[in-house]
């Protein structure tokens, strides 16, 4: 009888020693080939990026759009003209993204010298650019156009508030008001009115340049920094700031 229970204990150590070696460990959301976290290829390492929730205009070898990240949680933001590999990035999610980094021998010219490999989503967030559009007094950062950014004048600030199907504020001489409806990240506005004030010539540029680009507006989107983006379908961009985080 004791052999019996000997030979059993025996067997069953050899069968869970079996099934240990046969198994390398679960594979990270988003990796592929077996490849994770704790099977880097030679010469892989990981790295943890911060990607914000949307794409933006830029211009590398062609224009583009970009992911907007930060490489800890207070960097500085950066444009990511790469991708990554095994990961898609949807328009209003913000990600932790850990990835594994690897060099790209003799790549094309036009390419990138890296290679970055999706081995985990560590968090990811929905945010609504039309959840903070209401109730926020935004002031004018300036105009963004691709790699270009025209900022504001100092004394020709210019302000808009959106509440309850109405925008208003300020175009950094007149005063200026407007209906709205928002569907998601689209924004329909109505033509706007404004007061006829004459200002000096810098301002008023500013002010024809910006009730412009206003009234085709057709987005909104909010910012990896939490800056607030109006877009056309084309051409330059209104990106403003919180008034409280502007002054």
């Amino acid at each position: 009888m004791k052999k019996l229970v000997a030979l059993s204990v025996f067997v069953a150590a050899i069968a869970v020693l079996t099934a240990s070696c046969g198994n390398d460990g679960p594979v990270a959301a988003g990796s592929s080939d077996g490849e994770s976290a704790g099977q880097l290829a030679p010469g892989e390492e990981i790295q943890r990026l911060w990607v914000g929730p949307q794409l933006v205009d830029c211009v590398g070898e062609a224009p583009q759009k970009c992911m907007q990240i930060r490489r800890s949680v207070d960097g500085e933001i950066e444009w990511f003209y790469d991708s990554i590999d095994g990961f898609t990035h949807e328009a209003g999610t913000s990600y932790v993204l850990d990835v594994a980094v690897s060099t790209v021998d003799n790549p094309p010219a036009d390419a990138s010298s890296l290679r970055y490999r999706l081995v985990e989503i560590v968090e990811s967030t929905t945010v609504s650019a039309t959840a903070e559009l209401e109730g926020t007094s935004w002031t004018l950062l300036g105009f963004r156009d691709g790699d270009l950014f025209d900022p504001v004048l100092a004394e020709a600030p210019a302000t808009i508030t959106f509440s309850d199907g109405q925008a208003s504020g300020t175009a950094g001489c007149n005063n200026f008001s407007g209906s709205y409806t928002v569907d998601g990240d689209t924004l329909v506005s109505s033509p706007l009115a404004s007061t006829l004030k004459e200002c000096e010539s810098p301002r008023m540029d500013q002010e024809r340049r910006f009730l412009t680009v206003l009234e085709s507006v057709e987005t909104a989107s909010l910012g990896f920094d939490g800056t607030l983006v109006l877009a056309p379908s084309s051409g330059p961009t209104l990106v403003f700031a919180p008034a409280s985080a502007a002054n």
